[in-house]
């Protein structure tokens, strides 16, 4: 019997995955003391997918392929959310919304849609058509 065998997983188990995600997470994120000693925590660079699977080390598509597998999908749905959420959270704190809204409709179709509702109530069609008919003569 011939099987058929793929490339080994990258990562065997979920956990391994968000275990990276988390560390990609902390890698983003520094606390900074503002003038008055307080801290604030600042991120570095935009959370992103693509940020997430160069981090790993692998592709997007690759990353997508993980959430089609049943013991990976929540895990990959989780990482998604977490990334949708840091994405959405910028409309609110840039000024330039533009390319945040690409992003969201682009990369999270599912929750984010431009829809636009055309009405039309003219029932009345008025319509004259003119026939003349010609004699042809030979």
């Amino acid at each position: 019997m011939i099987r058929f065998r793929g490339r080994p997983l990258k990562f065997k188990k979920p956990k391994e995955l968000l275990k990276l995600f988390e560390a990609y997470l902390a890698e983003n994120f520094r606390y900074v003391k503002n003038e008055d000693g307080t801290e604030k925590e600042i991120n570095l660079y935009p959370i992103s997918v693509i940020g997430f699977c160069n981090y790993i080390g692998c592709s997007r598509n690759t990353l997508c392929d993980y959430g089609h597998k049943e013991n990976f999908s929540d895990t990959v749905e989780a990482i998604k959310s977490v990334i949708e959420q840091f994405t959405a959270e910028q409309l609110f704190t840039n000024r330039n919304t533009a390319g945040i809204q690409f992003i969201l409709k682009n990369c999270f179709k599912d929750n984010w849609i431009d829809k636009s509702i055309v009405e039309s109530k003219n029932t009345n069609v008025n319509t004259t058509l003119d026939i003349n008919f010609v004699d042809k003569e030979d």
